[in-house]
Formats: structure tokens, sequence, C-alpha cells
């Protein structure tokens, strides 16, 4: 049996191109037929992160959408990584809310030593493994509001890990970003068609089998809604089964009527 890591044949896959074939991963999944859950493909980003940048233990993604709303975590690796990020959260301070409100990369070298946020360090040396950070914000990738954060178990330097490659990865982490929010929307776009189509078909055969209005097949449609507690797509989706509204009647009429 040969030894491929002593075989002069033999080159080890750089890093960023692991991070490369996984974000492929994700952009076939991106293109696959059946809905996008946003929050998987997320995930599945940051194990390409993991990936490309061994030496980092967790890491997660925190958005900010505006300076008045709180922060929330877009997904994560781990429970300690979404659990240091709740922690910032609590107290509106750390590396992670530093990163997204100044548009900046930031490292916290050694938590032992950290005087910048205190009260994170403390949280963070007595309740996980964790011992530096590196905070990276997407800005620059169109993510504004968006930092990825890099727990490590270890302190590190200010050069180890390599600032170069963790700005390819957040740049590369951007991109994938970019590409889940437009698949998301389009999902949600197809829904909100595939809805309208089924109210409109709906208030054709009120229209047709009532001799309504459009705006009264509409309101048969509604009021029907309000009166069962169920959605308007849903009853809508009884008619285009049934031919006429789950009650049978217009929602207007009396019941002597």
């Amino acid at each position: 049996m040969i030894d491929s890591s002593t075989s002069p044949e033999f080159v080890a896959p750089d890093s960023i191109d692991l991070l490369t074939l996984d974000l492929a991963v994700i952009g076939r999944q991106l293109a696959a037929g059946s809905e996008l859950d946003p929050v998987a493909a997320r995930t599945a980003v940051l194990a390409g992160v993991l990936h490309a940048l061994p030496a980092i233990s967790r890491t997660s993604l925190t958005n900010r959408a505006a300076p008045d709303r709180r922060p929330t975590t877009l997904a994560a690796s781990d429970d300690t990584a979404l659990s240091l990020d709740t922690v910032q959260y609590g107290l509106g301070d750390g590396p992670c809310l530093t990163a997204v409100a100044q548009l900046i990369s930031i490292r916290s070298l050694d938590l032992a030593a950290e005087e910048r946020w205190p009260s994170f360090a403390r949280a963070a040396l007595t309740r996980t493994p964790v011992r530096s950070v590196i905070s990276c914000s997407l800005a620059d990738g169109g993510h504004a509001g968006t930092s990825l954060n890099l727990y490590v178990d270890r302190p590190i330097t200010e050069t180890d890990p390599d600032h170069g490659r963790i700005a390819a990865v957040a740049a590369a982490c951007a991109l994938a970003l970019t590409a889940i929010e437009q698949r998301h929307r389009a999902d949600h776009l197809d829904k909100a068609l595939s809805n309208s189509r089924q109210i409109g078909m709906a208030m054709g055969i009120l229209m047709s089998s009532q001799h309504l209005s459009a705006d009264q097949a509409f309101d048969a449609l509604r009021v029907s809604s309000q009166h069962s507690h169920r959605k308007l797509r849903d009853v809508a989706e009884d008619v285009l089964l049934t031919g006429a509204l789950p009650e049978g009647r217009l929602p207007w009429h009396s019941a002597g009527s």
C-alpha cells in the first residue's frame, strides 16, 4: 500500500480548494428543485469554513439588521459557538458585535489577557474551552450587518492564523451567503405566485358559479378564511377541489338565507 503522504506525486489539497469544493456542493443544492432550508445551507457553509481553516475550533455567523435591532445567530457549527454569540448579545459587547458595528476584522489573541471585553472574556474562559476569537465583518462581500466568528480553543498570535487565508475564506463565505439569500427570495416569490394563482382560480370559480364580481369573490374567500380561522390559500384550495366555499354558502349570508 502506497503512503500518499510521502509519495512524490501526492499534493495535499489547499484548504481554500477544500472550501471551494464545499461551496460547489452547496451550489448544486441551491440549483436543485427542492425548497432551500437557509439554516441548513448556512451551516453547510460553516462546515466548509472549518475544513478550510483547520486551526479554527468552531464558528458562527452573527447578523444585526440595524443598530437598534437585537443581533441574531444565522448559523453555528456547534452549541459552544452559539453560546458565545448569545453571551455577547446579552452583554451588548464582544468581538462579533464590534466587527459588525465597525465593519472590521478583529482578533482577541488570548482571552485571559483581554481588556476590551472583560465580561465576555470571563464568561468564555469559565464556561467554554475557547481561548481566542477572530470576528470578520462580511461588509466587503455585501453583508454589512454580518460577521463570521472564528473561535479557537487555544491562544493565537497576530499572524497565526494567516490574515490572507482568513480574508479569502470570509470572502467565499459572503459569496455563498449571497447565493443562499437569492435562492431563498426566489423560493418565497415562487410560493407567493403559486398562492396568487390558486386564489385567482378560486375567485374565477366563485365568479362563475355564484355570479359575483371579482371584489365579491375575493371578499367571499377572505371572510370564509376569517370565519374558519384558516389561511386564505387553504380556503382557495378547497374551492378548487369542490367548486364551492367550505361552508357551502357565501359567508355574509345569514343562516336563514
